[in-house]
């Protein structure tokens, strides 16, 4: 009887011993690690290229044995994952580029901790430098210019430019750390220039295109000088002492024009044409602006040797055949508004008309029709000219530049504000030239530079060949395309009008 209570007591221990070591006295939880902070910061901007990744967990029990990482370009894929026992890493990156990344922490348990989806963006080059003046490939007709181009640092910072020019392609280095985008080059000969640009902005660069330029040394020119009813020839060759003679007199005349060296005026008593031997008048067709044009179109209706007139007479565009002048006839006409100035390009012809510019086909001369038309706001075109597939047009208070490529659509490109009223217009060796009633003008074809002189009297503005011909209210003056003055003629004649001899 007393073995039982023993054997009891003996079971109890084992138990009791049992139970305790299948306890654990010192259980300790683990925990998993927490994200930090990494570098480039999430959302960070011009971050060099050459930067390295790295990033900063913490963990509790430090047990942190490898970390995982993925970078991309794209937001939704950012690939797959590589370790790395390391708190950093080096990945080759593009310039001007947005990345997205992502770092995993793991300890020895398994335990995860991730950063979630971070960006940053690389730094950016300048832009390349574009819009170069004088334009590429063009001549020149002047021995000094200043050299001008367009460029900017995307994320704002300063750009320095180096210059490179010369007689070679590749040019030689002209010029470092420019902090303006201009520099005038002196000295010119007759010869062909290159010339490119490097902009530079925190140890980065972008290289323009290398661009070239020719210089012409200017020449005079023969001018037909419309001066109160009186014709003139100025034989202009001799630029600072021009030659004039007198051809012939009308009781009537505001605009000239030449063609094949037939001279042709037209104004209030009708149309006048001189062939050098003999003066053709008729009464019939007046105006106040004429041009002479042989048409140009691949359009079979217009005949190769056509010559035309095209007459503005505020209310109506006249178009006159012409060939025979002892017997000008009436083509057609085309109903205007006020029309003022215009000009004919091919098979087109460009009206300023009360507060809008049209194009009018005319390819089919007898049957004119418009084609496009741009209606300005509050200004009143006044001139046009058109050249390479666009029309400078001059208003009461401004200067335009629209692209007339498509047959039926015109495009508004840039505008400047003049000095002035706008009378008259005209384009020359990559400049427009821009006459108001108190200046002239000298713009490069996309306006980026300008020079200005006063005038308050000139009425006709043309150029050729480096040379700048003004008809005033006080004879005709001459500048080269600096606007410097380096001739005159008729000093005591009021010149209404002037055109080359042609």
């Amino acid at each position: 009887m007393r073995k039982m209570p023993l054997l009891l007591v003996v079971i109890f221990v084992v138990v009791i011993i049992l139970v305790s070591c299948s306890t654990p006295t010192n259980l300790v939880e683990n925990k998993s690690p927490r994200f930090k902070s990494a570098y480039p910061p999430n959302g960070a901007t011009k971050v060099p290229t050459d930067v390295t990744l790295s990033w900063e967990f913490e963990d509790p029990d430090n047990n942190i044995v490898r970390y995982e990482y993925r970078i991309s370009k794209d937001k939704n894929n950012l690939g797959n994952f590589k370790g790395t026992d390391k708190n950093f890493a080096k990945v080759p990156l593009d310039l001007a580029t947005t990345y997205y990344w992502e770092v995993v922490a793991i300890d020895t348990f398994g335990a995860k901790a991730s950063s979630g989806v971070l960006s940053f963006t690389t730094e950016r080059p300048p832009v390349k430098p574009y819009n170069p003046s004088p334009a590429d490939d063009t001549f020149i007709y002047v021995k000094s210019i200043d050299l001008n181009w367009e460029c900017y640092d995307p994320d704002g910072d300063e750009v320095v430019y180096d210059l490179y020019f010369g007689e070679t392609n590749p040019p030689p280095l002209k010029a470092k750390d420019l902090k303006e985008s201009t520099y005038r080059v002196d000295n010119l000969e007759e010869k062909t220039y290159y010339w490119k640009v490097v902009a530079k902005s925190d140890g980065l660069q972008a290289e323009s295109e290398v661009w070239s330029f020719s210089v012409s040394i200017p020449v005079g020119s023969n001018l037909f000088v419309l001066a109160q009813y009186r014709i003139y020839e100025v034989d202009a060759t001799n630029i600072t002492s021009p030659t004039t003679s007198l051809l012939f007199e009308l009781t009537s005349g505001k605009a000239i024009d030449s063609y094949n060296n037939n001279v042709y005026v037209v104004g209030d008593n009708g149309i006048a044409v001189y062939d050098s031997r003999r003066l053709y008048q008729n009464s019939e067709f007046k105006g106040h602006r004429i041009i002479v044009k042989e048409l140009l179109s691949k359009n079979v209706k217009v005949v190769a040797g056509d010559l035309y007139a095209f007459v503005a007479d505020k209310e109506v565009l006249k178009i006159l055949d012409v060939k025979d002048p002892s017997n000008i006839g009436k083509v057609a006409e085309f109903l205007t508004n006020n029309l003022k100035g215009f000009f004919v390009e091919d098979s087109k012809v460009y009206l300023c008309e009360e507060n809008m510019l049209k194009v009018v086909d005319v390819s089919s001369p007898a049957s004119p029709a418009e084609v496009a038309k741009y209606e300005f706001d509050s200004e009143y075109p006044i001139d046009v000219y058109v050249v390479d597939n666009f029309a400078y047009v001059i208003t009461d208070k401004s200067l335009w530049k629209f692209d007339v490529s498509s047959e039926s659509e015109i495009k508004e490109e840039k505008q400047v504000s003049l000095t002035g009223n706008g009378k008259r217009v005209y384009y020359d060796s990559g400049f427009v030239l821009a006459l108001t009633d108190q200046k002239l003008y000298r713009f490069s074809s996309d306006f980026s530079s300008k020079l200005e002189i006063n005038l308050s009297n000139g009425n006709a503005v043309v150029a050729k060949s480096g040379y700048v011909y003004v008809g005033t209210s006080n004879g005709l003056k001459i500048f080269d395309m600096n606007l410097s003055l380096v001739g005159e003629a008729l000093n005591n004649e009021i010149i209404e009008d002037i055109c080359f001899a042609q």
